[in-house]
């Protein structure tokens, strides 16, 4: 699901030779230029009047400003003093924004100086007025029949302006935000009549749960404490930064103003333990690394974006149909000299979810990264839609790829571990062979976080000679005693298949 994009809201910036704006890189900004960034940041706001804009503007600035070395001492100090002498439309926003954003000295001389300049005889922006308090709507959940994902659907007021809070939920392994977005009420109906439409043509169905606002306080207080927990300890300044739209953070800050005027739930929130950090990416990588909560979703993306939807998939096998046929596949790392393959006998109604941890064993990956399927029927992958990623999790082999066709595997988008997985040939099943197995291969595959195909063949090239002066450091960054340990002609397709067996108990 996705509401309208928005713009970002403006933050403080400069650059620097490497291009990160970040304030640990750019060092203590000049007061000038916070000026005049605040006067930008602030001129725009001056004749605004969607209440939750400028909220998330003013959450952004506060947000951003705790990472500007000595923020306090400058406004207070040199931005405030010059705003208050400018006087005008402009410094008086630039104040507001200030009074609003900013707490202690630096917020109090801000009111102070806002106070002043309407004495003598301006007049304040109208969202810097006092807010009326956040009013309750009407609380919706979808949850899809797997019990994988879930969008929560909420409606709020603010100042007269109604609008709609939508947090996607990835619901596996313990429950997470995948994104939060705002829209406006009216488009309500339409976001969750598009959601349910959009889960349909991926093979999943939806279905609509009223929620009363205690409850569904209690379920988005839980989903986020959960994805805190799996977040870093501290909040970095790149998340703030990275990608188009309303950064998370600020999202995620405006969200839980609104949960707090809703009623106390009165109940412990849900813990989950600690197995979820086991092969987990973090969600502050995934969050610093792409664009948050400006889009949650393919239907309504698509509407807004223009963007084309993919070919509907063909439907799922029948248990009238029959036992599905078996698929031998060759999975081929691109680019690979020598070649690199693994041959795989599966199920053709094997879900991709687990034919992508099929793959990570068979290849000795970690599952420490993002990962696509690429098919002629879209992208699959974790549920993501500003990459445009369909879930994986409903989707089976046989619907995206034939006999004699093939489709891609993609992981690690720094590393960009390419697979191209023809389907070989249909076998029948035998009742002798417990399934999926692995029949072949060739050569050991690259460690995760290489470098990629060309830092792998630089790898090998140094563990193969001791006298290189990298030699040491590569063993010991692979927890290697000595380079026989590694032999990067060997693969044992019988491990791959015990290691199958593991998996799947």
């Amino acid at each position: 699901m996705a509401a309208k994009r928005k713009s970002r809201p403006d933050v403080v910036e400069s650059t620097t030779a490497s291009g990160c704006t970040c304030p640990d890189c750019t060092g203590p900004q000049d007061p000038g230029e916070l000026l005049e960034t605040i006067f930008e940041s602030a001129s725009a706001l001056a004749a605004e009047e969607d209440p939750l804009r400028v909220e998330l503007l003013v959450v952004g600035f506060a947000q951003f400003q705790q990472f500007v070395p000595g923020a306090d001492e400058v406004l207070v100090g040199s931005v405030i003093p010059a705003a208050e002498a400018r006087a005008d439309e402009s410094a008086l926003a630039s104040l507001a924004l200030i009074a609003q954003a900013r707490q202690g000295k630096a917020g109090a001389a801000a009111a102070a100086a806002t106070d002043r300049l309407v004495e003598a005889g301006m007049t304040k922006p109208a969202w810097a007025e006092p807010a009326e308090p956040v009013m309750a709507g009407d609380y919706r959940r979808l949850v899809d029949t797997d019990g994988e994902f879930a969008v929560f659907f909420g409606a709020f007021s603010l100042a007269g302006r109604r609008h709609a809070a939508v947090v996607e939920v990835d619901l596996v392994p313990c429950g997470h935000v995948v994104g939060i977005a705002f829209s406006d009420v009216s488009e309500l109906d339409e976001l969750v009549a598009d959601c349910m439409t959009e889960f349909a043509a991926e093979g999943s169905q939806l279905r609509e749960e009223k929620l009363d606002p205690a409850e569904f306080r209690w379920h988005l207080e839980t989903v986020l404490a959960t994805t805190a927990d799996h977040d870093d300890d501290e909040q970095s300044v790149e998340e703030l930064l990275a990608g188009e739209g309303v950064p998370y953070p600020v999202s995620t800050a405006v969200l839980r103003s609104r949960l707090e005027a809703l009623p106390e739930h009165g109940k412990e929130l849900a813990s989950h333990g600690d197995h979820c950090h086991d092969g987990q990416t973090s969600l502050a990588e995934v969050i610093a690394g792409l664009p948050r909560a400006s889009a949650l979703g393919g239907a309504l993306r698509a509407a807004t974006d223009n963007r084309e939807r993919a070919v509907k998939l063909p439907p799922k096998r029948k248990k009238a149909d029959g036992p599905a046929p078996i698929y031998q596949l060759k999975a081929s790392l691109r680019n690979a000299k020598p070649p690199i393959w693994r041959r795989l006998e599966v199920p053709a109604d094997l879900r991709l979810s687990e034919l992508h941890e099929l793959i990570q064993l068979a290849f000795g990956w970690e599952d420490s990264h993002l990962h696509v399927f690429e098919t002629p029927y879209g992208d699959f992958g974790i549920r993501d839609p500003d990459l445009g990623f369909r879930s994986e999790r409903p989707v089976t082999l046989e619907q995206v790829v034939g006999a004699k066709d093939r489709i891609r595997y993609r992981y690690d988008f720094g590393d960009n571990w390419e697979l191209d997985i023809l389907v070989e040939k249909l076998l029948d099943r035998d009742a002798d062979v417990r399934y999926p197995r692995c029949t072949g291969g060739r050569r050991a595959a690259p460690p995760d976080d290489c470098g990629g195909i060309w830092g792998y063949a630089e790898l090998v090239e140094v563990l193969g000679d001791p006298e290189h002066p990298d030699h040491e450091d590569m063993l010991g960054w692979l927890g290697l005693d000595s380079a026989d340990q590694f032999d990067p002609k060997a693969f044992d397709a019988a491990a791959v298949t015990k290691a199958f067996r593991k998996m799947r108990g």
